[in-house]
């Protein structure tokens, strides 16, 4: 367009004829590249092996190489921000394995790249793992109940047992193997509820208070709350921190942001009954479940912007975990009828 206008300032008609033409041989050039680009797949290799593959003669660990392919998705040409899109249903799938003696009680929930969904399941205490398709992939015991599950990098995840334990899972050839246990030392007769990771350190929410805990098992006491955090999220490029609260009472916080050790209030009960489940999305936006209100919300980080994902009429029905990676979004409910399941949704 720059180069059109000189060409029109100096009222060069060849030049201007010469340009278009070039113009229009880019654009078709453009249109063949997106058309291969479209074509196209991503491939990862890796090796995998397992102990029963160790040959003790020759001291060799042949293994096998596992080769994944993925379709690539090239970004739409008229991008659609998130706060502007709303939650479609894409599907649902059972978790209850057959060695569960007790319905579930997914607490936590985190989305990882790759297609892969790790639930923690506090009522038969154990980690779970699934393709976003459903297919299960494996599953961890715990000695104690896991309360909330927390995303560490692309390929670990963490989880909070009641009684002060973070258990630190490496999730690799679809299988979770147990990496490291943080003792966290808690007053008698409080609880660990809630974890997310910030940085190099996990932050922890209990019946009375926030603590950092690091990889080191050393606790930090941040700040005294008035109810108990169930559940955390960060935001890794703001440093902002949001944790929800029981509680129920009017004007009584739902959600609050903690940033450099300052706690802010930004959204008070009224639109979201009993906060639970939180996550943050890559633009920013703080996703939280309502557990007795049944619905889940998308609001701004500082809660000046809050609007309605979806509601009872949309199948919600007691919300505990969400989690949100690229466009879309993993919930889990405690109803009844729905709590063995976990439903997918795209935001579009």
């Amino acid at each position: 367009m720059a180069s059109s206008k000189d060409e029109f300032s100096m009222e060069d008609s060849v030049g201007t004829i010469i340009l278009f033409q070039k113009g229009q041989a880019e654009v078709a050039s453009c249109m063949r590249l997106i058309t291969k680009l479209d074509e196209s797949s991503s491939t990862t290799i890796t090796h995998g092996y397992d102990t029963s593959d160790f040959d003790t003669a020759s001291n060799l660990i042949m293994g096998k190489l596992v080769v994944h392919k993925q379709r690539m998705t090239l970004p739409s040409a008229k991008y659609v921000p998130l706060p502007l899109r709303h939650l479609k249903a894409i599907g649902w799938f059972n978790i209850r394995l057959p060695s569960d003696r007790f319905a579930c009680s997914s607490c936590g929930i985190v989305f990882l790249p790759g297609g892969c969904i790790a639930v923690a399941d506090k009522e038969n205490k154990n980690i779970k793992l699934y393709k976003e398709d459903g297919d299960f992939l494996d599953a961890i015991d715990l000695s104690g109940k896991p309360c909330e599950l927390c995303r560490v990098d692309n390929c670990t995840v963490a989880a909070i047992v009641s009684t002060g334990t973070i258990n630190v899972f490496k999730v690799s050839n679809s299988k979770l193997s147990l990496t490291s246990s943080i003792k966290v030392d808690i007053t008698a007769g409080t609880k660990c509820h809630g974890i997310t990771c910030c940085n190099d350190a996990f932050v922890v929410g209990t019946s009375t208070s926030l603590f950092y805990v690091r990889q080191n098992g050393r606790k930090e006491h941040i700040h005294k709350i008035g109810s108990s955090c169930l559940h955390l999220a960060s935001d890794q490029r703001s440093g902002n921190i949001f944790f929800s609260l029981e509680g129920n009472m009017p004007n009584w916080p739902a959600v609050s942001r903690l940033y450099s050790r300052t706690i802010t209030n930004i959204l008070p009960t009224g639109t979201l009954k009993e906060a639970r489940g939180i996550d943050v999305d890559r633009e920013k936006n703080v996703y939280v479940c309502g557990f007795v209100s049944n619905n889940v919300i998308q609001m701004s980080q500082d809660g000046s912007h809050v609007r309605e994902l979806l509601t009872s009429s949309d199948g919600i029905n007691k919300p505990r975990a969400i989690s949100v990676w690229e466009d879309k979004v993993v919930i889990t409910n405690q109803s009844p009828n729905q709590r063995n399941t976990v439903k997918l949704f795209r935001l579009v």
